[in-house]
């Protein structure tokens, strides 16, 4: 007891740092696989918890004449333990295979790339933009429709693409993006796009 607690308190500290650093990288790079990388690191530093709260409470029960209870200390804790990841690994489950697939993705994604489309609505007086995406790991794929209230020169609708195009990039280095602008919406075959979700 006097070498595995500190050993556990120790184990801990460190599991819980990697998993923060991790997680902290995950969200800098947009990584899927820093992601994953900090959820195993999280299961590592609730597995060091457990087994440190295991070791108190049998601890404790030994000085309090409870011995009775030492039985019942890790099924009680394992049933904590997978109460607390079910929901967490259900969560990542979907949301992975929803990637893998090249589903849609989160709606907090979605509503910055339609912020990121209607500033340049506003900025130009375009009449309306339409935007879909899928992402498929940290590849995020989207397709750009802009409604013009009146013909444009091609060389300014190329500036502007290219400003739409830095906007994108600048939310994210792993994006694949196509801008269309047109006058007339009767053409857009919208039953063409079946791997993207509207934004």
């Amino acid at each position: 007891m006097n070498i595995a607690l500190p050993i556990s308190a120790i184990s801990l500290v460190v599991c819980a740092a990697v998993y923060i650093i991790l997680k902290r990288e995950a969200n800098r790079v947009k990584s899927p696989v820093l992601r994953a990388e900090s959820k195993a690191w999280l299961l590592d530093t609730l597995l060091s918890l457990a087994s440190m709260l295991a070791m108190l409470i049998a601890y404790i029960a030994s000085r309090f004449s409870l011995t009775m209870l030492m039985r019942y200390i890790d099924p009680v804790l394992t049933l904590g333990f997978l109460v607390c990841m079910i929901p967490l690994l259900g969560k990542d489950l979907v949301q992975y295979s929803k990637e893998l697939l090249g589903a849609a993705p989160a709606s907090s994604i979605q509503s910055a790339l339609e912020r990121i489309a209607y500033k340049f609505v506003r900025k130009y007086d375009f009449l309306k933009a339409e935007v879909f995406a899928s992402k498929k790991g940290r590849t995020l794929n989207i397709l750009m429709y802009i409604y013009l209230k009146e013909e444009r020169s091609v060389l300014q609708l190329d500036s502007i693409r290219l400003e739409i195009l830095k906007a994108l990039y600048s939310y994210s280095n792993w994006c694949e993006a196509d801008i269309i602008f047109t006058l007339d919406d009767r053409w857009v075959d919208y039953t063409a796009l079946p791997s993207l979700q509207q934004a």
